[in-house]
């Protein structure tokens, strides 16, 4: 099964997301777009991944369905994502309570 279809079979009110040393680079952009559908998530990992360059609009645009629920946020390991990406994010994330 492929990530697109794995995104694509889950239900849309999952709480919680979680990817691990994946390599988001090589992801198509409508496979990444389907993250967006999740508009009830309360915690989002993504540890270890690797992700497109200067991205980081296209992210936050992905995770703006659940920012009125989100209180948990761990990005780990990744020098792809700036402080400016996680300031954005929990200005824009009221619930937001653990950022790592």
């Amino acid at each position: 099964m492929t990530f697109h279809n794995v995104l694509k079979k889950t239900p849309a009110t999952i709480q919680q997301f979680s990817l691990n040393d994946i390599d988001l680079t090589k992801v198509q952009t409508w496979t990444l777009a389907l993250i967006a559908k999740f508009d009830a998530l309360q915690q989002i990992a993504l540890n270890s991944c690797r992700f497109p360059l200067n991205k980081e609009s296209f992210i936050c645009r992905l995770l703006a369905p659940s920012f009125h629920s989100l209180n948990a946020i761990a990005i780990t390991d990744t020098d792809q994502i700036s402080d400016k990406f996680v300031a954005i994010i929990s200005k824009r994330c009221p619930m937001l309570s653990d950022i790592n």
